[in-house]
Order: structure tokens, then C-alpha cells, then sequence
């Protein structure tokens, strides 16, 4: 990965931190993309969704800023491309597959804390990871 790709991404962590944390009404790692209030079906782009009840994972905001079309909560359109959520967030994010993938199924808490780190430019790994859920769990 080029110095340039891994600063964009690094970026792309910075925009997600910002949101959530100014807006964590929006955040929701139990979905992709959540909105309770409507049918949401396809969620483009160019779609306002900051204080309209529509709530995203960490995957779900990486793919939506990305400028992808999120269909039926799962699913991720941008151009001719069609791929998951989970797999479009992967090439946006600063991140080992493996890692995002777990990162993908953490709790709010434990995944804003990861985010945190990325966004202050380390990368996302199972090592990382561990030490997050570890503290959590030593804590108690």
C-alpha cells in the first residue's frame, strides 16, 4: 500500500471519528445501516443522513462516504461495482482484512476505541484489537 492510499484511508478514519462522535445517535455497530423510521432501500450518496434516524456501523459510514449506494442494509453499489458493505468499507479503511473483519462485529464502545487509533494514524490488526477488548475486559 502506497504512503498516499494509507493517509487517504487514515482520513477516511478521521471523517467517520468526527461524525460519530459529533453525531453518535448516528452510530450503530449492530447495523450497516439502520433507519427505523422509513424504508430504507437504497441510501445514496448524495442522501442527507445526520438527524434523520439513520444509523451506521463504522463498515456502513466507510462505504457511504466512499460514495456507494447502500442497498437493503447490506449491500454496497458504487458505478458498475457491486459488493457487501463489509467489503467495500475494506478497501476504505487503514487495516488487515482479518482485523476489519472483527472490528466489523465489536461493540460501539470497543470499535469507537479502535477507530480513535486509526484515526490517529495506526493501523487497524488482530493485535490492536485484542488490546482493546482486553482492557475492556481487565476493567470490569
Amino acid at each position: 500500500m502506497t504512503n498516499s492510499e494509507v493517509e487517504r484511508r487514515i482520513a477516511n478514519a478521521k471523517k467517520i471519528y468526527e461524525i460519530v462522535t459529533t453525531h453518535p445517535e448516528s452510530f450503530d455497530m449492530a447495523f450497516w445501516c439502520e433507519n427505523a423510521d422509513i424504508d430504507l432501500d437504497r441510501l445514496k450518496p448524495e442522501d442527507e443522513v445526520i438527524n434523520c434516524g439513520t444509523t451506521m456501523c463504522i463498515a456502513g459510514w466507510a462505504a457511504h462516504l466512499a460514495g456507494y449506494t447502500l442497498v437493503d442494509g447490506y449491500d454496497a453499489v458504487r458505478g458498475n461495482e457491486e459488493t457487501t458493505i463489509s467489503n467495500a468499507a475494506m478497501g476504505e479503511l487503514y487495516g488487515t482484512q482479518e482485523a476489519l473483519d472483527r472490528l466489523f462485529g465489536m461493540t460501539n464502545e470497543d470499535a469507537l476505541d479502535a477507530l480513535t487509533a486509526m484515526s490517529e494514524g495506526e493501523e487497524c490488526t488482530w493485535e490492536l484489537l485484542t488490546a482493546i477488548e482486553g482492557d475492556r475486559l481487565y476493567s470490569i
